[in-house]
């Protein structure tokens, strides 16, 4: 593997993944591993980062095929996983409402280019139900709209 192959647009994900297992494997060392002689809240994320880690390095050492050398780079998954970030971001001030149903709407209308009466009925839906379930059946304690 060469030096300038890291910068292929096919190493984008493994280098993401090895930030994140970085990242979130010290934050949960900080959480605790262990407390009053069970398992802590820290504890489940680092297997989960213990494990991404040597796949996202094998991915990242991998060398890339003639394909892959020769493919552009194309921004809308990186929009769409920045979307994403932004989305959690959101919903931590906004609540469940009015994220999803942005998130939805951009999703499904620009990126899928679906017509606006598919769109609004499928971002209705999804949201309803993720409402339905997260809130009503699981009782998961998340605002669902703005304080």
């Amino acid at each position: 593997m060469r030096l300038t192959d890291i910068l292929l647009p096919s190493k984008i994900v493994p280098l993401a993944l090895l930030a994140v297992a970085l990242g979130f494997g010290v934050e949960s060392l900080r959480l605790g591993l262990w407390n009053y002689g069970m398992p802590g809240v820290g504890l489940t994320p680092l297997i989960a980062c213990t494990l991404l880690l040597p796949v996202s390095v094998y991915m990242l050492l991998e060398a890339p095929t003639e394909a892959e050398r020769e493919a552009r780079f194309q921004a809308g998954p990186l929009l769409a996983g920045l979307g994403f970030c932004g989305y959690v971001v959101a919903l931590t001030y906004l609540g469940l409402i009015l994220p999803t149903l942005a998130v939805l709407i951009v999703w499904t209308r620009f990126l899928y280019r679906r017509p606006w009466k598919v769109t609004l009925l499928a971002a209705g839906g999804v949201t309803l139900a993720l409402y339905v379930v997260f809130i009503r059946l699981l009782g998961i304690p998340l605002a669902v709209l703005p304080a």
